[in-house]
């Protein structure tokens, strides 16, 4: 290997130069590939936490939910009309920025031996409920969208971790071969690590400044 010369180095002194850069190489490839797990299994966790979350949320909502059509049920039979539609249009326009005229639906509602306490307090426990579900549907879908966005960001982390971890198994096999062929004297095999490490070097440039080349999502 001594007569073999490359940027004016001996083939062996060459060898033992490419290997120790590309050790350093994949130490960071491999740590990378440690740190893109551990990024991917928090974000995991926070997908569950959030998908948790999400079904409490929802629990809500149909709990009060049932109690809104619970008070409505209780309206109708105190006031003995069939004002169905009308409390659900009713329900439909209560907000914490909007209550309706409630009066206006009481004066509907009022009849001979009807209690108007009653169906005031009935009105009461629909319009909190009614803002209670609503309040509940709403962080519920917020708590499926962050399920959601972890879910991608925890793919996109697992995809970069197996990225790296071939490219630290590429020059790993390349120190493997260079190593043998500076023991052995094999200069064939000697070329041969270099291009496996020149691959995984260009690969890893790729991840680093072109990721979509190679199938992955390119990081913010």
């Amino acid at each position: 290997m001594k007569k073999i010369k490359i940027l004016g180095m001996t083939l062996d002194t060459f060898m033992g130069i490419f290997i120790s850069l590309v050790t350093v190489i994949a130490a960071w490839t491999s740590n990378q590939s440690g740190d893109y797990i551990q990024e991917a299994n928090d974000l995991n966790r926070q997908s569950l936490n959030h998908l948790v979350n999400a079904s409490n949320w929802w629990n809500y909502y149909q709990a009060h939910r049932l109690r809104v059509t619970l008070f409505e049920n209780d309206i109708i039979d105190e006031s003995g009309k069939d004002v169905f539609k009308i409390l659900e249009e009713y329900d439909d326009k209560v907000s914490k920025n909007n209550t309706p005229i409630r009066q206006e639906l009481l004066d509907t509602l009022k009849g001979e031996g009807v209690n108007t306490a009653k169906l005031d307090s009935y009105l009461t426990g629909l319009e909190k409920s009614s803002l209670k579900y609503k309040d509940g549907q709403e962080y519920a879908r917020n708590a499926e969208k962050a399920q959601a966005k972890a879910a991608d960001a925890a793919a996109v982390a697992t995809d970069y971790a197996t990225a790296y971890q071939v490219i630290t198994l590429i020059l790993v096999i390349s120190m493997g071969l260079g190593g043998i062929a500076v023991i052995l004297n094999i200069p064939g095999l000697a070329f041969g690590s270099i291009l496996v490490g020149v691959a995984g070097i260009l690969h890893l440039l790729l991840i680093l400044f072109a990721p979509g080349i190679v199938g992955l999502t390119p990081l913010n």
